[in-house]
């Protein structure tokens, strides 16, 4: 079954360059997909929603966060509390083949190098610099 519903179009996320689809047809059974090359995984958000407890930072009446009298074991320095929220269902691909069908199956823009993305990126070349020689007085 193919189902080409999504377009693929490049993006960045936390800085890195990435590939988001975006569905392009009401009957598209999710509502974004995302590749999160931090983690090598294609986050598929379906449009169908589900209800979970989820921490959340504790705002005082202005609306801002409201900073805890010691930081969290975790370093975050705000108060946190626990709230019902509806959000997108998500699955997670992390096997490589398995992305690819994905992607084949509901990409409508077959040319789009969505690959390019999924590589470990390049370390940068880092040039050995000679340390200069101390000279001492006699």
């Amino acid at each position: 079954m193919s189902n080409k519903s999504m377009m693929a179009i490049s993006s960045h996320r936390d800085g890195a360059p990435t590939f988001r689809m975006l569905p392009i047809s009401l009957d598209c059974p999710y509502g974004e997909v995302v590749y999160v090359p931090q983690v090598k995984a294609l986050v598929v958000f379906h449009k169908h929603t589900v209800e979970g407890l989820h921490m959340v930072p504790k705002l005082d009446d202005n609306g801002d966060p409201v900073r805890a009298a010691k930081p969290r074991s975790d370093g975050n320095p705000y108060k946190q509390e626990r709230k019902a929220l509806t959000t997108p269902h998500e699955s997670y691909i992390t096997h490589v083949p398995e992305i690819e069908q994905f992607m084949q199956m509901f990409m409508i823009n077959d040319k789009f190098d969505y690959k390019a993305f999924m590589v470990e990126p390049k370390a940068p070349i880092v040039e050995e610099v000679q340390k200069p020689k101390i000279i001492l007085p006699s």
